[in-house]
């Protein structure tokens, strides 16, 4: 069986397809293959900078959108696991969650900064 993830996958699209094709739009937000292999690659950077390991679980605090898929391809690319989070969620069923699911990052939407600020002390194991 040959091992592979869907990093793979979308970092090949992103060298066929370039600047030459959207790869997300969300309202009038676009970001070809190139944009998005390039934003997420930012973003992998930073949690590895964090010093998170090989399948450390990352929280994914936000709206739909572009920055949600590009956080969970970054995600990917770092060999790590997005744990995706309903921002519906109150306080104590997110302070559950990230504390079982382990999470070391959350990657967050700025309107649940107060939220998460909020919460920080609670999580342990959250480094990012």
């Amino acid at each position: 069986m040959t091992e592979w993830n869907l990093a793979e996958v979308w970092e090949l699209a992103a060298r066929i397809r370039g600047d030459e094709r959207t790869a997300l739009a969300c309202g009038d937000v676009r970001r070809s293959w190139a944009e998005f292999d390039r934003r997420a690659g930012g973003v992998a950077g930073a949690l590895l900078d964090a010093g998170l390991g090989h399948q450390a679980k990352v929280a994914e605090y936000l709206h739909n959108g572009n920055e949600y898929l590009e956080s969970v391809f970054a995600t990917f690319k770092a060999g790590m696991i997005p744990v995706n989070t309903n921002y519906r969620y109150g306080d104590e069923e997110l302070a559950y969650l990230w504390d079982n699911d382990d999470a070391e990052a959350v990657v967050f939407h700025g309107t649940f900064s107060d939220r998460v600020a909020g919460l920080l002390d609670r999580l342990d194991k959250v480094r990012l």
